[in-house]
């Protein structure tokens, strides 16, 4: 037997808890009252596949929850299932649930509590929450069996005898609705427009974290294309640093390579020209080289003629003074002539060009 119902921001209740008395409990009242859905809480508590739906929470609200007690075999059951859309931010697209069940205080578990029910009651939980509320049953349902079987288990063929009496009292409380409903509707269309008003303003909050949303989407494109021009920047940059360290080198470049082209890899002109100043150098060396031996084997002959006595140091022939002079004339002019090429060969200039040329190809 249900002892108590309690319903928190369950569709239109905030807070309300209901005793009830042992026997058969009827819900009467105009329509719109929410005697469907104090109903509909109760069935859907029971329902081990009932699925979250956001309509049954209060407007405005994040979470609701109904709570049953009932009486079973001298024990008290508590079934309390919850709903939520979440404590973030933004409310969650998809409502959870949570189910908690005690026996006398003692927490048990969802499979534990119904096998407790289907026992005590004799029948599967689906069977049973059907037959607990009549609102829906009709004459026109598909399930004779379970008709027959509620006309014999709550003897609703003895309440027809007390239709008649009912439908009189249903009048009378008629009347005074109808008095009570002019009342209140004066009353329900200055909810409409408050509700109509405050829907309007979730609209525009909508509409605004929309708004908000977007500009966020924004700033954060506007923050990539930042990044990006930065890079692009720091690329032109270091291009521009390259193209003016390229300059410097092609301007020093340009007397041992002539005016390249923009953006030519200056190394191979270069290293073309480092072999060609390399061979001079070595030439002129060589040339140097082959003066100085002649130079030396010149004056070491010009040494010899002058120490020698009567005879030719070379054909040792008899030496007179007139050939001794002709030799040491013809001698001499040789050393002079060996003298001015030696001076003539520049080693120094294609040495210069190289180390040049090599500190030119490093830079390169």
């Amino acid at each position: 037997m249900i002892t108590r119902i309690k319903l928190s921001n369950w569709r239109a209740y905030g807070n309300v808890a209901i005793q009830l008395e042992p026997g058969t409990t009827f819900l009467i009242g105009m329509n719109g009252v929410g005697k469907s859905s104090l109903v509909e809480a109760v069935r859907w508590a029971f329902d081990r596949t009932a699925k979250p739906d956001v309509e049954f929470i209060r407007k405005g609200e994040r979470s609701a929850f109904v709570e049953v007690d009932l009486q079973v075999d001298q024990a008290v059951l508590r079934i309390n299932r919850e709903i939520s859309l979440g404590t973030g931010a933004r409310p969650l697209k998809t409502p959870r649930t949570e189910l908690t069940a005690t026996v006398d205080d003692r927490v048990v578990t969802e499979a534990e509590l119904f096998a407790r029910l289907e026992t005590a009651w004799g029948a599967d939980i689906g069977f049973v929450t059907r037959t607990a509320f009549l609102d829906d049953l009709s004459s026109s349902s598909k399930d004779s069996e379970l008709r027959a079987h509620l006309s014999r288990a709550y003897a609703l063929d003895t309440l027809e005898e007390h239709v008649g009496v009912f439908e009189q009292a249903v009048k009378q409380a008629g009347v005074v609705a109808s008095e009570e409903h002019a009342a209140a509707g004066q009353l329900v269309r200055r909810i409409d427009r408050s509700r109509r008003e405050v829907e309007e303003q979730e609209e525009l909050l909508r509409a605004s974290e929309a708004r908000a949303g977007d500009h966020d989407v924004a700033l954060e494109a506007a923050n990539a294309a930042l990044v990006e021009a930065q890079r692009a920047q720091a690329a032109l940059d270091a291009r521009a640093r390259w193209d003016a360290r390229w300059q410097q080198v092609a301007e020093a470049a340009a007397a041992f390579v002539g005016e390249p082209s923009p953006g030519t890899d200056l190394r191979p002109l270069l290293r073309s020209s480092l072999e060609a100043a390399s061979r001079q150098r070595d030439e002129a060396r060589e040339v140097n080289a082959r003066l100085r031996e002649r130079m030396a084997a010149l004056e070491e002959a010009l040494a010899t003629l002058d120490a020698a006595a009567q005879e030719c140091p070379v054909c040792r022939r008899p030496l007179d003074d007139e050939s001794r002079a002709h030799a040491h004339e013809v001698q001499d002019a040789d050393r002079v002539q060996v003298g001015r090429e030696l001076e003539e060969v520049d080693i120094e200039g294609p040495s210069t060009v190289v180390s040049g040329l090599q500190r030119l190809i490093r830079d390169a």
